[in-house]
């Protein structure tokens, strides 16, 4: 049966749905088959796939350096994010006179305390 890409864009839904059932029920016997195939592969089919890969890569390095900047710049954003709220929180506690995670706890009777 030959390949009808428009039957199979009217039903990719239903494909996607099988496929995905079909491996959640298998997943142990798929991954351990899989997990044996590489196992037994030959120092030549390892070069080979090395090799694969790296072409594959040449062929898309531009889309895959500028997908990293753009994650890289979208985590840099998370992570200011966080910061400021981080501020946010510690200028409110102390306000509130709320323990931080880094303020000391269990105080001893010289003062002295560990640090979370």
């Amino acid at each position: 049966m030959a390949y009808n890409k428009e039957y199979y864009e009217t039903n990719k839904d239903k494909f996607n749905k099988k496929s995905k059932e079909y491996y959640e029920k298998n997943k142990d016997n798929l991954l351990s088959k899989l997990k044996d195939k590489r196992k037994e592969r030959t120092e030549d089919e390892v070069v080979l796939d090395k090799a694969k890969r790296r072409d594959y890569y040449e062929k898309n390095r531009d889309n895959f350096l500028t997908y990293a900047s753009e994650q890289y710049k979208k985590d840099r954003t998370r992570i200011k994010e966080m910061e400021e709220k981080i501020k946010i929180y510690e200028r409110t506690a102390l306000d509130k006179e709320v323990p931080t995670p880094t303020s000391k706890i269990h105080s001893s009777e010289d003062g002295e305390g560990r640090e979370m």
